[in-house]
């Protein structure tokens, strides 16, 4: 927003948030904190995961008139697997691969996968990572980003999915 016509303590702006949240850290938290589990000399304090935010895009390739696979079902399931691999530290193109070639019909080939990941670390900076092999966690363990600290995270909105005609010969 534009500051300079706005006056200090009058002027008003509306705003739309999007919030992300980690579900039941208050409850981890509560039973980590509680007496009967902690130690009696110390105190518990439970962080959330630091996210790394992932999309990613590829084509289908098929011959002329090849039946192509409905888009969103291949986009559920690479999603399902990316929020659930939990703390791996990398994430590899070819266990995208893996999942795709599931949904694939005879005479239809995935071509490279384009991913972009960023990190949002604890201070709020965004360490940008991209790559068409493997996404992997850097060590800066003094910002608190490792492998043992961050997740990967993947809406379907953020799976970019085309397709394109090849030329195949027929033999």
């Amino acid at each position: 927003t534009d500051t300079t016509a706005l006056t200090a303590g009058v002027s008003t702006q509306s705003y739309t948030a999007a919030v992300r949240v980690m579900p039941g850290i208050a409850a981890v938290q509560t039973l980590a904190g509680s007496r009967d589990v902690r130690n009696y000399a110390g105190d518990v304090l439970v962080k959330a995961a630091v996210p790394c935010f992932l999309s990613l895009g590829f084509t289908l390739q098929g011959k002329m008139g090849a039946a192509l696979p409905d888009p969103d079902t291949i986009r559920v399931a690479i999603a399902k697997f990316v929020n659930n691999v939990g703390f791996v530290g990398r994430l590899n193109v070819s266990s995208l691969f893996d999942i795709i070639h599931n949904y694939l019909p005879e005479n239809v080939a995935c071509g490279s996968i384009d991913m972009l990941g960023q990190i949002r670390r604890p201070d709020g900076t965004i360490k940008p990572l991209r790559s068409s092999e493997a996404i992997v966690i850097p060590s800066e363990p003094d910002g608190m980003v490792t492998a043992r600290t961050t997740i990967f995270i993947l809406d379907v909105e953020d799976i970019a999915i085309s397709a394109e005609t090849v030329n195949i010969p027929e033999i």
